[in-house]
């Protein structure tokens, strides 16, 4: 259908999935997907506005791969090996214009991206031209590794499970939107041609006029932090029996050991107060701005995330089972989890260039 809308999306999504039995006892799988959503979001002047007709591109990109092993060591022994990785960008890109080289504002690096933007106000309204305050935010990308390994081996009464898996979480944020974006903001104001003496100032002049004469009301540029790189590790390991203890009555019996450890900048560009540190700028009391050191997280990692599982299962006759159970669950605090990076850990210093 035609969309005749100002911004418009298009999904282009494919997937692929191998099994292939190397022998009765080896089986291997595959599975892989892929996600591009092309969005476009223009100004007012629409596609065919020329270099003003482009605000950001938001494409969303995503791709997974999945890779599982399984080995029928023999009929009471089960093997089973697995690796993931996901790759995610939900977020707007970088605008690969260069709108500075065109313009050439002073003091305003030319390979920027996209174009400063200019907001012309008037009574009756107000437009921007340019893009710089709406990207980038490049990237924004979430990647996940992870390993896991198990094993099933039946005897007797007993089914019992045990393995472990290890998760490696990165989040890589560039914060380049914010105060005018790269290029600045720049407002042109019908004030700045207004007659002050008049009582109806407000009413009198025109934007497009300041505009013109180059009579900047107010502006503002962000001298960006730089791009974070956080990453943290997730390791988990378990074990689990199952006991037929008789024909009508089941019990589980497991234990699950979690250890989320701390975010953490890998180049380990993160500070904090330490109160044992002199600070010589107070007369040497303690408690000054340090950094974090190879190895060295802004909170210990917690180590006692023990799990203890129960589940009993009893059969009343052939139609009708009664199961009840009990667990302890934990959950990964704010420190220990990626997606929560924004809210919790500022993106290191930058700085509002205003006039």
């Amino acid at each position: 259908f035609v969309h005749r809308g100002a911004n418009y999306t298009e999904d282009d999504v494919w997937s692929l999935k191998v099994d292939h039995t190397i022998f009765d006892s080896h089986r291997l799988s595959f599975t892989t997907w892929h996600s591009l959503n092309d969005g476009f979001v223009r100004s007012e002047f629409g596609e065919s506005g020329g270099t003003l007709g482009l605000l950001f591109l938001s494409n969303i990109d995503g791709h997974n791969y999945r890779f599982n092993y399984d080995q029928t060591v023999s009929p009471s022994l089960l093997h089973h090996f697995g690796f993931g990785y996901t790759f995610s960008d939900p977020t707007r890109q970088r605008d690969t214009r260069q709108g500075n080289q065109t313009i050439q504002l002073p003091g305003v690096p030319a390979d920027n991206p996209g174009f400063p933007a200019f907001t012309v106000q008037n009574p009756y309204g107000a437009l921007t031209l340019g893009n710089s305050n709406q990207q980038p935010n490049d990237p924004s990308a979430n990647i996940s590794y992870v390993l896991l390994d198990n094993w099933t081996w039946v005897k007797g009464k007993h089914q019992l499970k045990f393995g472990g898996e290890f998760r490696l979480l990165r989040f890589n944020n560039f914060a380049g939107t914010d105060t005018g974006g790269l290029s600045g903001q720049y407002v042109f104001n019908q004030l700045s041609t207004s007659n002050l003496t008049d009582s109806r100032q407000n009413n009198l002049g025109n934007g497009w006029a300041s505009f013109y004469l180059g009579q900047v009301f107010s502006g503002q540029r962000l001298i960006p932090a730089p791009e974070r790189k956080m990453q943290h590790e997730f390791y988990v390991w378990f074990a689990e029996d199952v006991v037929r203890l008789s024909r009508n009555l089941t019990l589980t019996l497991g234990l699950r050991h979690e250890i989320p450890t701390v975010v953490y900048e890998r180049n380990y560009a993160q500070s904090f107060l330490d109160t044992s540190l002199p600070n010589a700028g107070a007369g040497g009391r303690p408690g000054a701005l340090a950094f974090l050191q190879p190895g060295q997280r802004l909170a210990d990692t917690y180590t006692k995330a023990y799990s203890p599982r129960i589940g009993i299962a009893y059969s009343l006759n052939p139609k009708t089972v009664i199961r009840t159970g009990y667990g302890i669950f934990w959950s990964p605090t704010n420190a220990t989890s990626v997606g929560r990076l924004s809210r919790y850990f500022n993106h290191g210093f930058s700085f509002t260039q205003a006039f």
